[in-house]
C-alpha cells in the first residue's frame, strides 16, 4: 500500500492520517508496517533540502509512530522521478496483506477525532456503516451483473460455436456427398483420391468437435473458479465475524475485571475511613466523658461503648463492600481504669 502526502507541506494531510489508523486497526500480523510506503510528492516544488529532510525524519516518524520502532519504507517523487518509489516498491517483502474492516464504532471514534468532530461520533459512525453497506450492496451488485453477463457470455459463445459447427458439418457433409458422387462417377485413381479426401473431411469434422468440447470444458472451468471464488468471499466474511466475537468477549472479560478491581479498591478505602472515623469517635468519647473514680466502671463503660460503636460500623461498611463481617466487641473484656482501659481500647480498635 502507497500513501502519498506533498512534500512541501510539511505536515502529514488527513489523506494519510485516515490511512494510518486503517493500517493500525484493520490490518493483522506484526509485519504489517513493512507492506506500506509513506511517498513524498512533488518532491521538485520542495523550496530547499531541509523540507526534505523533514519529510523523511518528522513526517515519517509520525506517520510510522505505531510501527516496530517507528520504521518503514518512505520514497520521495516528482513528475519525472519516480526511481526512489521503484526502489522501495522492489524492497517489499514477498508477504500479503490480511485485512479485516474494523468495528463501526471504533473506526468512528478514530477519524471524528482526525476530522475534528469529537461531538458528532455517534452520527459519524452512523454514516460510515451506511456507507460501508452501500459498499457491500455495490459489490454485490457488481458481482451479479459480472454472473449476469458471463452467463449470457457463455450462452451467446455456446448457441455461436453450435451454429458454426452445424454450418460446417453441413458443408462438410456436402463435400463429402459431392466427393461419394464424383468418386462414383470416376474409376481407379479418382475414386481412392475421392475416398481419401472424405477421410480428410472427416477428420476436419473431429477436429472441430474436439475444439467446440475444449471450448465447452474451458467455459465450465471458467464458471467454476467463479463459484469458488463466491466461497472463499463467503468464508472470509464468517471468519471475520468470528474474530469480531471473539475480540468483543475478550473485551467484556476485560471490563469486568477492572470493575472488580475497582470495586475492591473502593472497600479497602471504604474500611480505611472507617478506622479513622472509629479513632475519632472513640477520642471523642473518651474527651467528653466525665472522670470517674478508680474502680467505678465508668471508663470501662465508655470504652466498651467506643468499641460497640465501631463494631457496629464497620460491620455496616463490609456488609456493603461484600465482605463477611467477623467484628465483636466485648466492653465487659475492658480493663478498669487507666492505662489498662485505654489498652483494651486500642486491642478493640485494632481488631476492628
Amino acid at each position: 500500500m502507497i500513501a502519498t502526502s506533498p512534500v512541501a507541506d510539511g505536515r502529514m494531510r488527513l489523506g494519510a492520517q485516515v490511512v494510518q489508523a486503517i493500517v493500525d486497526k484493520g490490518f493483522l500480523g506484526g509485519d504489517k508496517w513493512a507492506n506500506i510506503i509513506l511517498v513524498g510528492t512533488k518532491n521538485d516544488r520542495a523550496e530547499d533540502e531541509e523540507q526534505r529532510t523533514f519529510f523523511r525524519t518528522e513526517i515519517k516518524s509520525e506517520f510510522f509512530k505505531h510501527a516496530p520502532g517507528s520504521h518503514g519504507a518512505v520514497a520521495l517523487v516528482s513528475q519525472d522521478d519516480y526511481s526512489e518509489l521503484r526502489r522501495a516498491i522492489s524492497a517489499l517483502p514477498g508477504l500479503g496483506i490480511v485485512y479485516v474492516p474494523p468495528d463501526a464504532s471504533t473506526m468512528a471514534v478514530l477519524l471524528a477525532e482526525k476530522m475534528g468532530f469529537r461531538e458528532q461520533i455517534e452520527d459519524f459512525q452512523t454514516k460510515l456503516e451506511e456507507a460501508r453497506e452501500q459498499i457491500r450492496a455495490e459489490y454485490k451488485e457488481q458481482l451479479d451483473r459480472q454472473k449476469k453477463e458471463a452467463a449470457a457470455q457463455q450462452a451467446e459463445l455456446r448457441r455461436a460455436l453450435e451454429a458454426q459447427l452445424e454450418e460446417d458439418k453441413q458443408k462438410l457433409l456436402e463435400e463429402l456427398r459431392a466427393k461419394e458422387d464424383e468418386a462414383r462417377a470416376s474409376h481407379g485413381a479418382a475414386k481412392a483420391l475421392a475416398e481419401q479426401q472424405a477421410r480428410e473431411l472427416e477428420g476436419r469434422l473431429a477436429k472441430l468437435m474436439e475444439e467446440q468440447k475444449a471450448a465447452i470444458e474451458k467455459q465450465r472451468e471458467a464458471d467454476q473458479a467463479v463459484r469458488e471464488a463466491e466461497v472463499a468471499d463467503l468464508n472470509d466474511q464468517i471468519g471475520q465475524l468470528r474474530r469480531k466475537l471473539a475480540f468483543i468477549e475478550d473485551s467484556k472479560e476485560k471490563e469486568l475485571a477492572e470493575q472488580k478491581d475497582a470495586f475492591r479498591a473502593q472497600a479497602d478505602t471504604l474500611l480505611k475511613q472507617l478506622q479513622t472515623k472509629e479513632t475519632e469517635l472513640f477520642m471523642k468519647l473518651v474527651a467528653e466523658s466525665p472522670p470517674a473514680a478508680p474502680g467505678d466502671g465508668a471508663e470501662t463503660t465508655v470504652t466498651g461503648s467506643a468499641a460497640t460503636a465501631a463494631t457496629a460500623a464497620a460491620a455496616t461498611v463490609a456488609k456493603a463492600a461484600g465482605e463477611p463481617t467477623a467484628y465483636t466487641a466485648d466492653a465487659s473484656s475492658s480493663k478498669p481504669q487507666g492505662e489498662g482501659a485505654a489498652e483494651t481500647t486500642r486491642s478493640d480498635k485494632d481488631e476492628v
